[in-house]
C-alpha cells in the first residue's frame, strides 16, 4: 500500500509541476520594475485643434522660429536655489504640467508659450492650473498667448506686439503676401 501511495503522490506532484509550468508560461511577461509593456499603446500626440494650430503657426512664423508641441513646464523653467524640501515641492508643482506649444528661436530660447483653452479650462481645477502656469512663466519672463476655440493663434502678432520680432513680422508678411487664416476648427475637447 505504501508503494501505491508513493505512485499517487509522485503522479500528483508531477501533475502539479506540469500545471505550474503551463501557468507560468502563460503569465504576461513583466519587465524590471513590475510593469508590463503590453499595458501601453500608441496614441496621437496632438488633437485636431492642436494640429490645426501647429499648421497655422508653421505657416505664420519665419523659418528662424520653431514650434515645439506638448512641452513639459519643468523643461521651460529652472528652479532657483532653495532648501531641498522646498525645491522638491517647487519641482512637483511644475513637473506634471505641460503647455500646448513653445515658440523658440534658433538658439533654443523660449520666446512665447501658446495655450489652447478649450472648454476644460472653464473648470475650477483648470483655472487654478492656468493661474500657476501663467505666474511661473511670467516670473521667468516668458509670455503666454491663450487662444479660445475659433480664434486665430496669432503667434507672430503676439511676438511682434512684444517688440521682439517686429522685423520678422514685416519680412514674413512681405514674403508671403498674406497672413495665415484664422482657425476654424472647433474644439473637440471633453464635455463638462
Amino acid at each position: 500500500m505504501s508503494s501505491q501511495v508513493n505512485v499517487v503522490l509522485m503522479l500528483g506532484l508531477f501533475t502539479l509541476g506540469a500545471l505550474l509550468l503551463v501557468l507560468l508560461r502563460n503569465l504576461p511577461h513583466r519587465q524590471a520594475g513590475g510593469f508590463r509593456a503590453a499595458d501601453y499603446g500608441r496614441k496621437p500626440l496632438l488633437t485636431r485643434w492642436e494640429l490645426a494650430a501647429l499648421g497655422e503657426m508653421r505657416h505664420e512664423l519665419p523659418p528662424s522660429l520653431h514650434v515645439c508641441p506638448q512641452v513639459r513646464l519643468a523643461d521651460l523653467v529652472s528652479i532657483r536655489p532653495m532648501e531641498a524640501g522646498e525645491r522638491l515641492g517647487a519641482l512637483n508643482r511644475v513637473a506634471s504640467k505641460s503647455v500646448d506649444f513653445a515658440v523658440i528661436d534658433s538658439a533654443g530660447r523660449v520666446l512665447l508659450v501658446v495655450e489652447l483653452d478649450d472648454r476644460s479650462h472653464e473648470r475650477a481645477d483648470r483655472r487654478e492650473r492656468d493661474r500657476l502656469v501663467d505666474a511661473v512663466l511670467g516670473e521667468c519672463g516668458i509670455p503666454v498667448r491663450r487662444v479660445r476655440p475659433g480664434q486665430a493663434v496669432g503667434a507672430l502678432s503676439a511676438l511682434g506686439g512684444m517688440g521682439l520680432w517686429g522685423q520678422a513680422v514685416a519680412q514674413t508678411r512681405a514674403r508671403s503676401g498674406q497672413v495665415a487664416p484664422a482657425l476654424r476648427v472647433l474644439d473637440r475637447g471633453p464635455a463638462l
